[in-house]
C-alpha cells in the first residue's frame, strides 16, 4: 500500500493473524506467511496472536519511548552493527523496493525462541 492509498480503518477491520500453527510439530509456513502477506498488501497493518511473548513481556511500549526519547549520544553507544542489529537511527532503514529512507527510528535485538511459553 502506497502512501497515496492510505485509507482510514475501524479497529475490527485490521486483520487477525494466529500464527499458533507456526509451533505445531508440523508447522504451516506457507499459510501464515500468505496471510501476513494479504494483510500487510491490502490493509498495511495487522494483529498478530497465539506469538508465545508472555503477558509480561507485553507492556514494553512504556520502555521503548523512554529509549527513543533519550539524547542521540546516549542512543548512539548501540548503533547497529554488521548483522543489523542494534540502534538503526532516523533514515537508517529502508523499505526494499523503496528508493527513499524510512522516516524511523529502530532497535533490532535478536530473536528469541520462545516455544517454552507454548501451553499444549
Amino acid at each position: 500500500m502506497s502512501s497515496s492509498q492510505a485509507r482510514d480503518i475501524d479497529r475490527e477491520d485490521i486483520p487477525v493473524v494466529d500464527i499458533r500453527v507456526l509451533f505445531d510439530d508440523k508447522p504451516d509456513y506457507q499459510r501464515v506467511g500468505n496471510e501476513l502477506r494479504t494483510a500487510a498488501e491490502s490493509v498495511g497493518v495487522f494483529y498478530v496472536k497465539n506469538h508465545c511473548i508472555p503477558s509480561e513481556l507485553m507492556g514494553g511500549s512504556e520502555m521503548s519511548r523512554n529509549f527513543f526519547h533519550r539524547p542521540e549520544a546516549e542512543k548512539s553507544r548501540i548503533r547497529a552493527n554488521n548483522t543489523r542489529r542494534g540502534l538503526l537511527g532516523l533514515g537508517g532503514a529502508r523499505m526494499e523496493g523503496r528508493n527513499y529512507p524510512d522516516l524511523d527510528e529502530n532497535a533490532n535485538y535478536d530473536t528469541v525462541r520462545c516455544g517454552e511459553y507454548i501451553q499444549r
